[in-house]
């Protein structure tokens, strides 16, 4: 089960991040993300980091190579509708190829949030380029530490 699947699930979990992924649960496709709108019962601060040239977990095609997932887009913006948050999207990264939104003033408080990350031009990868101004882990760290009331 990927990270935003266990998010559904697991209302212990304070913060999930997940990257070249997509929300994915049992039984599948629209019904999988139903049950994720059913059984969610936490609020956690959310963070996609995702290529929008990914060919496997396509961006903004969920038809590609005969699958049905949810767009990038319309998966992060379920998060914050999931979430209650009231504000954003709005933008706060513009670095080289990397671009993101963010909603906030969510349920929870104010250590709660929704972020996506877009690697402009990135395929299925985790991406760690310096010389494009972004590193996923240190990036994903700092995420996690923001988001949590007692820090790491």
């Amino acid at each position: 089960m990927r990270a935003t699947g266990l998010a559904c699930t697991w209302p212990f979990i304070a913060s999930a991040a997940s990257i070249s992924g997509n929300t994915i649960l049992n039984p599948g496709l629209a019904a999988g993300l139903q049950a994720c709108d059913i059984d969610y019962v936490g609020r956690l601060s959310m963070l996609h980091v995702h290529g929008d040239a990914d060919t496997l977990v396509p961006w903004d095609n969920p038809g590609a190579a005969g699958r049905a997932f949810p767009t990038i887009p319309e998966d992060a913006a379920a998060w914050a509708r999931r979430n209650k948050c009231v504000s954003g999207p709005v933008r706060t990264l513009n670095v080289t190829s990397f671009t993101n939104e963010v909603w906030s003033d969510c349920a929870g408080g104010a250590y709660h949030s929704v972020e996506l990350v877009r690697n402009h031009g990135g395929g299925h990868v985790y991406p760690m380029d310096p010389t494009k101004g972004f590193m996923t882990t240190d990036y994903i760290l700092e995420f996690f530490e923001k988001h949590s009331p007692n820090g790491f």
